[in-house]
């Protein structure tokens, strides 16, 4: 029995050998969150996992848990934070002030910003004295190792595939809350200070980007496009689990 709450099959499928096959009724854009996973360098998801995920089979359900909860509440407190701390650099702005007002929850907002592969939805902004914006993306992290050497690669992919859509500069702003046990159980006690609060001012170079975004469009017109997905990755427990799930679901 999996040991994780998976989100119920939106579409028709069968199992292939090591992938799945679908009905090719479902096919959700690739969103930030995505970006490493596609890219296989994200901790928490992979190729696999991703393709499930868009071609509507299932994705692990993680509203509700601590460290969500304590992010969404933390994000304007950081926000604020940021621009008081930060002023020199601009004006930190949430989504909010920046973009239309997001109605509903998060995965039925409007993307901000329209592609055919691609959608989105950025944190903020930062807008400085002569009028330029910078995209504003706001983390927390109880794993401090993994932003020593800057911000990680999987959240540099989704920051700069933002950016490319909405901002086109050489660099972004990331600001990070730093988190332990008591802040995740209680994030209302937490208190941004100079000791548990970093800004990373994220340089981006565009052209390879570009040629990333391309890489991905291949990805998503090869699977998602076509209604399958990728082998699993019998070494990866979470690949391995996710697609035993849709087995003994397609078995039933």
């Amino acid at each position: 029995m999996s040991s994780k709450n998976y989100t119920a099959p939106q579409c028709k499928y069968a199992i292939d050998g090591n992938h799945i096959v679908t009905d090719k009724t479902v096919a959700y854009k690739v969103s930030g969150t995505s970006m490493g996973g596609i890219l296989n360098i994200s901790p928490w998801s992979t190729p696999f996992q991703v393709a499930c995920s868009l071609l509507g089979l299932a994705r692990e359900d993680i509203s509700g848990k601590p460290a969500v909860e304590a992010g969404k509440i933390l994000e304007p407190v950081i926000i604020g934070y940021a621009d008081r701390t930060y002023g020199s650099y601009g004006q930190f702005l949430p989504a909010e002030e920046v973009f239309e007002k997001r109605v509903g929850d998060h995965d039925a907002w409007v993307s901000d910003f329209d592609d055919d592969v691609f959608a989105g939805h950025v944190d903020g902004a930062v807008i400085t004295d002569k009028g330029d914006d910078y995209i504003l993306e706001i983390k927390t992290s109880a794993n401090l190792d993994s932003w020593t050497e800057g911000v990680p690669s999987y959240y540099y992919w989704q920051v700069a595939l933002y950016n490319e859509f909405i901002s086109k500069k050489d660099k972004a702003y990331v600001v990070l809350g730093m988190m332990d046990d008591i802040a995740r159980k209680n994030p209302y006690c937490w208190v941004p200070t100079e000791r548990n609060v970093v800004m990373y001012e994220m340089p981006i170079a565009r052209a390879s980007v570009e040629k990333v975004l391309d890489v991905v469009r291949e990805w998503y017109a090869k699977f998602i496009l076509n209604g399958v997905t990728p082998d699993y990755d019998p070494n990866n427990p979470g690949d391995v689990e996710l697609f035993e799930h849709l087995v003994n679901l397609n078995l039933d």
